[in-house]
């Protein structure tokens, strides 16, 4: 029960510390504190990081997850893509045409390592359908699991998603860091490449994916909660300067907004020493920096990435099926017994 009155969170575990009643809901302190005005921050990232409805765990910032992608290509394919709405079996059908088309560029939508780690990510994207956080069980044994197994599969099968490099794919996955990042990451692939969203699971809501940082707690035994709150609340503001090159995409909406508008007066952007364009400095593509507001306000689903042990039961376990060696309902109740044993320890 003891401890400091803020906590750190990114490498800590917010759904383990809040099974234990250690941290304070922070949602019921914004709704108390008529101060606090919620449409200055990025509600749909808040609300959608709670766990049993409370908000323990407040990222001061994050990033966005989505694909990169060859938006010249998929123009002179003719195929219209509809990345808004589009869920995993669209994006099959669309994926399709591409391949199959007369002026298509690549013979593969999407590159991945294999179907092990594309599965792997669906789960963590998809969390919440496969752990219940707040119960703390898993959703293994479920039509829901098979259906993406045998989905992963069939995009392997069709050749829709292969695993040769990054030059030979419509899409790969890429995080966006900050509004500067944007612009220097899709750069480096060329051009004319795009940020798109990536499908979402038949039977959840349209929007893109997001992963926390910077998240911070207030303990529930904190003798100064008030104070605790008021430097969170300082934290989130303003007053702390953050350029656009800064890792995040800030929680507050005018910061947000402060650093797209820093980047049109600079003018030019320069990339990484270290990457493709070697620190090249490059016009800010002012058309392509309106898009990304687009995509941060459209952010709904929280990505997971604490759970490494999780994901490596994911890969290690269905190897087997993707091999031919175990059947799906197989591997789904090994994964649904250990990851069970694991939540439970």
């Amino acid at each position: 029960g003891q401890g400091p009155d803020l906590l750190q969170l990114d490498v800590l575990t917010p759904d383990d510390f809040a099974k234990h009643g250690l941290l304070a809901d922070l949602g019921e302190m914004m709704d108390q504190d008529p101060g606090f005005l919620k449409e200055d921050y990025f509600a749909n990232v808040l609300d959608n990081v709670r766990i049993g409805g409370k908000l323990y765990a407040l990222p001061l910032s994050f990033f966005l997850m989505g694909f990169a992608g060859d938006a010249e290509a998929v123009a002179d394919s003719g195929v219209p893509v509809d990345d808004r709405t589009w869920t995993w079996n669209d994006f099959i059908g669309t994926a399709k045409q591409l391949t199959a088309s007369s002026n298509g560029k690549y013979t593969s939508a999407l590159t991945y390592g294999g179907p092990e780690y594309l599965l792997a990510r669906m789960v963590t994207d998809q969390y919440a359908d496969f752990i219940d956080a707040s119960s703390r069980q898993a959703r293994f044994d479920t039509p829901h699991f098979l259906q993406t197994m045998e989905l992963v599969k069939t995009m392997f099968d069709e050749g829709v998603v292969s695993s040769q490099g990054r030059g030979g794919s419509y899409f790969y996955d890429t995080q966006i860091n900050s509004p500067w990042d944007y612009l220097v990451s899709l750069r480096e692939q060329g051009e004319q490449t795009r940020l798109y969203e990536k499908p979402h699971a038949e039977g959840t809501a349209s929007g893109g994916y997001f992963r926390t940082y910077r998240t911070v707690g207030i303990s529930a035994n904190s003798e100064v909660k008030a104070e605790a709150w008021d430097f969170v609340k300082f934290m989130m503001s303003e007053e702390i300067a953050t350029k656009p090159e800064t890792a995040g995409i800030p929680i507050n909406k005018r910061v947000f907004e402060g650093q797209i508008q820093q980047l049109k007066e600079q003018g030019t952007v320069k990339a990484y020493e270290e990457g493709p364009l070697q620190g090249q400095s490059f016009p800010v593509d002012e058309a392509l920096l309106d898009l990304l507001p687009n995509f941060v306000n459209g952010a709904v689903h929280p990505v997971e990435y604490q759970s490494d042990t999780i994901s490596s039961m994911v890969i290690d376990e269905s190897k087997a099926y993707f091999a031919g060696q175990k059947s799906a309902e197989q591997v789904a109740k090994l994964l649904q017994n250990k990851a069970t044993t694991y939540l439970n320890e």
